[in-house]
């Protein structure tokens, strides 16, 4: 996936329909006094999605501009009055681990004030390992002034962790309270996918007790804190523990969490906190050690202890495993937890476990919540319906205080309404299901009463290019025009000639449409219809834009973002190949160059090459690297961090330049590029997508006659077999991998594949198999699709299955090869 394409697509949606379903929980509420909304009169209008790197935060400010944070330092600003963004500034920031520009929030007198506070990581961040929350001012004209700085409060991160779940967000409060969320900063992966409490010497960094459960840390908490206007703070009444208090800190309001990775909404009139807390690997239980892997979100009613690493779900023990001896300990006491580990510099015996509201694993077809299934629950606002806002595109009172909760791994939102006299969520309902979300990483509503999204988009760092901020409207009159834009080109050299198509713009009325470009940002057209060329023969950052008009009167604009007298440089990894091979802790050497027009001859020694741990959808920062004056380097990547093959992990090589800007007045860019790598075996049940089915949905695979799982993104040169270890209940079975699609060319073909002898779930009997492997050449998504004879149902059952080179690896005894016939 690379950021060297020549053009960006402006996608407009227009959702499809609402679904209601109903949660586990004892008492459901909802607001029955109006049906709820006809869904295709929700439209979701593009805002930005041009230069955006790694995008986190967003705030929308009492005029309807929107401040958004990338993690690279950078801060935003779209307008309304412009409808375009400028960078307002630039924060200087150490990008490691999960850190970064990571928090944002608008104080409550930013109206007239301008006042907002970041949370980032300041450059000496490998001296210190502090990240800092400061009050920054935003001038009129949408510019940040770096002068302004005024530091609130250094959160000590354990020395010299790299910055594992580091959580981030800010929350302030109408009173002028604000809240910061805080994460375990623990290893994540070393106990199994279970929770990191390894009490040997030397081991700390897998312990979040020293952390989360320490109530002399301020890691894996929540905080609040009352900054004052001159920097620093204050400590306000009410938090978990008052000031003095032997062996705490003050600054805790909630302590217990893993990463709370979001702080949604707090409710002045009822004086709570909605927020979400993403949960461990595991991705089935294990008797010995405790629950599998589960995300929590939490209505937090007041200060308290919520679990981690102890407890989970609606208090459910983990095991306090005996990291000497490996082998099970006692079970934690959730309503009586002790921290005793030699890592605690806090009180031993903590407050009582609160359990979460709700909670949720990869599995789909879980008892409770049987809606939920993921791996990123995120924590979103509360709708207040205002019968007198005059806005066109608020949202309808059906939304009246409901809470927004989405998942950042499967893309899905839902809302749910609160009892107020118990607490309890009531129906989910999920928000638009049939519209697409590149994984939603922040959800805001507006003084106009409409949802802004800000979506990360589906790539790893630097090269998620589908990335971008949107607005979803409600209108019940005419609605205005979905423009989708795209340009031939986004940069090049004087004069830059541009070809631009807004073709795809829809009306959702039917309405004729009328197009009026301005390319030089005069307010005078340049040109109308659909499609325009124009030529830029003066360097710098251009915005041409399109407006778009329907038949009663309705108008939408477009924007796009085009750098003249500058090219983006092109970024290649010319090795590893990307889908390959690679186990963990291997060096991985690499081969990258860089191009750039402007530059002449790149060297090689500006380009950053890292190294991230992908899992699952999303990836740990573990390495970087600089390549020599020949192209060349090494990455030296940790192991799999205790993953094991019991979790879907793979490499991720990513590549970067920024080029010396161009012709005077031409900003520097960016382009960048990366690549997957794969250990040669995976377990059948960690397949990315099947039959459509989402993350982790079942243990095994057990299709219906023609389903299909997939792994995406591998490169099968070099790899002359497939081996799988397998169980059947009976024989009849033909097993096809093909490239690309369930119908694709086929890579390796199991016919009729044999009954091991298995006769139920609770009674596997497995066999390895092999079949040859063709290469249909360059990279591909994997398709495992089965077939049957009619009138028949096996079952077939795949744990694992490995790419490899000559023979067979893996047990000798029952194994077969399918290209022999058995």
């Amino acid at each position: 996936m690379s950021r060297n394409g020549s053009g960006r697509t402006l996608l407009a949606v227009t959702a499809l329909l609402l679904s209601t379903v109903v949660t586990g929980t004892a008492t459901a509420h909802t607001d029955e006094r109006h049906p709820p909304p006809v869904a295709e009169r929700f439209g979701k209008v593009v805002l930005a999605d041009s230069d955006l790197t790694q995008p986190m935060r967003i705030a929308v400010t009492p005029d309807a501009r929107v401040v958004y944070i990338e993690r690279d330092g950078r801060v935003k600003v779209w307008d309304p009055d412009t409808q375009s963004s400028t960078v307002a500034g630039t924060v200087a920031v150490r990008v490691t681990g999960e850190l970064g520009l990571v928090g944002l929030a608008l104080a409550p007198d930013f109206a007239t004030s301008g006042h907002l506070y970041l949370h980032y990581s300041p450059p000496d961040w490998d001296q210190r390992f502090v990240s800092r929350v400061s009050r920054f001012t935003l001038t009129p004209g949408n510019v940040l002034d770096p002068a302004s700085e005024s530091p609130v409060i250094d959160i000590q991160h354990p020395i010299g962790v790299p910055g594992w779940h580091s959580a981030g967000d800010l929350l302030m409060t109408p009173d002028g309270h604000l809240f910061i969320a805080t994460g375990d900063n623990s290893e994540c992966c070393a106990s199994d996918g279970f929770p990191p409490t390894d009490e040997r010497p030397g081991q700390a960094g897998g312990d979040a007790q020293r952390t989360s459960a320490n109530t002399n840390d301020l890691n894996g908490k929540i905080l609040r804190i009352t900054p004052r206007p001159a920097g620093g703070y204050d400590i306000p009444p009410g938090n978990l523990f008052p000031p003095g208090t032997d062996r705490t800190r003050p600054e805790i309001y909630a302590m217990g969490f893993r990463n709370p990775f979001t702080l949604g909404d707090w409710d002045p009139a009822t004086k709570t906190l909605w927020m979400a807390d993403y949960g461990p690997d595991a991705v089935v239980a294990n008797p010995e050690r405790g629950p599998a892997g589960h995300v929590r979100a939490m209505l937090i009613r007041e200060p308290g202890n919520y679990g981690w690493p102890y407890c989970t779900m609606d208090n459910v023990a983990y095991n306090d495993w005996n990291y000497v001896e490996d082998r099970p300990g006692p079970w934690f006491d959730c309503a009586a937890p002790v921290n005793d580990s030699p890592n605690n510099t806090g009180l031993v015996n903590l407050p009582p476990i609160t359990p979460a509201d709700i909670y949720y694993t990869y599995e789909k077809s879980q008892d409770y919540f049987p809606t939920l299934f993921g791996g990123g629950a995120m924590a979103g606002p509360r709708y207040t319906y205002d019968p007198a806002n005059p806005s066109p595109t608020k949202f309808p009172r059906w939304f009246d205080q409901r809470r927004f909760l989405y998942d950042w791994t499967t893309d899905w939102i839902q809302t749910l309404p609160v009892n107020h006299h118990t607490g309890a969520p009531g129906t989910l309902t999920e928000f638009l299901p049939d519209a697409e979300f590149r994984k939603p990483m922040d959800l805001e509503f507006g003084p106009d009463g409409s949802l802004y999204v800000l979506e990360y988009g589906n790539g790893w760092g630097d090269s998620n290019d589908d990335s971008g901020l949107y607005r979803i409207d409600y209108v019940e009159g005419n609605r205005a025009p979905l423009v989708s834009v795209e340009s031939s080109v986004d940069s090049g050299p004087l004069p830059l000639a541009v070809d631009v198509d807004a073709s795809a713009t829809t009306d959702p009325d039917g309405d004729a449409l009328a197009y009026s470009w301005d390319f030089d940002g005069d307010g005078v057209p340049d040109a109308t219809g659909p499609t325009a060329s124009w030529t830029y023969d003066t360097a710098g950052q251009h915005t041409p834009r399109v407006t778009v008009t329907d038949a009663a009167g309705a108008v939408s604009v477009g924007n796009l973002t085009i750098v003249a007298g500058n090219t983006r440089p092109e970024l290649v990894i010319e090795s590893p190949a990307d889908g390959g091979f690679a186990e963990f802790g291997e060096d991985l050497p690499f081969r990258v160059r860089a191009t750039d027009p402007e530059d002449g001859q790149v060297d090689c020694t500006r380009i950053l090459v890292t190294y991230q741990l992908g899992h699952n959808q999303h990836g740990h920062p573990q390495g970087e690297a600089r390549p020599g004056p020949d192209c060349t380097g090494v990455l030296s990547p940790e192991t799999d961090a205790g993953h094991g093959s019991d979790a879907y992990v793979f490499h991720v090589v990513g590549a970067s330049y920024t080029d010396g800007g161009g012709a005077a007045g031409a900003p520097a860019l960016t382009g960048s590029t990366d690549l997957v790598l794969h250990p040669r075996e995976y377990q059948g049940r960690n397949y990315q997508d099947g039959a459509g089915v989402g993350l982790y949905f079942g243990q095994l695979f057990v299709p219906d006659r023609g389903n299909w799982f997939s792994f995406p993104r591998i490169n099968l040169a070099g790899v002359d077999n497939l081996t799988m270890e397998f169980a059947t209940r009976q024989a009849g079975v033909d097993l096809t991998v093909r490239a690309g699609s369930p119908t694709g060319p086929v890579v390796a073909s199991f016919p009729d594949v044999p009954h091991t002898g298995s006769t139920s779930l609770n009674d596997r009997v497995y066999e390895w198999l092999t079949a040859e492997v063709t290469d249909p050449g360059a990279t591909h998504d994997l398709y495992f699709v089965a077939d049957w004879p009619e009138g028949t149902q096996p079952e077939l059952f795949i744990r694992f299955f490995r790419f490899q080179t000559g023979g067979l690896t893996g047990p000798a005894a029952g194994a077969r090869s399918a290209a022999a016939g058995r």
